[in-house]
């Protein structure tokens, strides 16, 4: 892990705890649909609170949300990667459970000067079959309607 330390950062019924995250910590990964292993959903005020945190305390977020529109009960929460004004969320995203586990299609929504370490991080994410390619993604997030640019990994 590069000479990184891993910490667990307490949570309780609203996810992860911002104030508990140590001063020195460069980067906090967070599932905030579902905070493992309690399951619980990050509220939208303790999502405000964390990108304080990350500007307060100089940390990068990764946001890992590979369940978020897995929802049926409520209405699914605003990403952290849309409130982010800094440029300090890393989004990760799947679509294997919207479309098809057999698919095992992932994305990386990163701000630009983040991309040359995103790709470094997506070949030893998952490695996804050779038949898939960036032109898929292409074609699912443009019948979304969503203005992307696409490199593939």
């Amino acid at each position: 892990m590069s000479g990184n330390e891993l910490i667990g950062v307490p949570i309780d019924g609203d996810g992860i705890i911002p104030s508990k995250i140590p001063k020195d910590c460069q980067l906090v990964f967070t599932t905030p649909s579902h905070q493992f292993p309690t399951m619980v959903t990050m509220g939208q005020t303790r999502r405000k609170e964390l990108l304080k945190a990350a500007v307060e305390k100089d940390f990068l977020i990764i946001e890992d949300d590979y369940e978020a529109e897995m929802n049926y009960f409520a209405e699914s929460s605003q990403s952290m990667m849309s409130m982010d004004t800094t440029g300090r969320v890393i989004y990760v995203g799947s679509l294997s459970k919207t479309l098809s586990p057999g698919i095992r299609l992932g994305f990386i929504v990163a701000h630009q000067r983040y991309h040359p370490r995103s790709a470094n991080c997506a070949r030893c994410y998952d490695a996804p079959p050779p038949h898939y390619r960036s032109g898929d993604c292409r074609t699912i997030f443009s019948a979304w309607s969503l203005r992307c640019s696409f490199t593939q990994y």
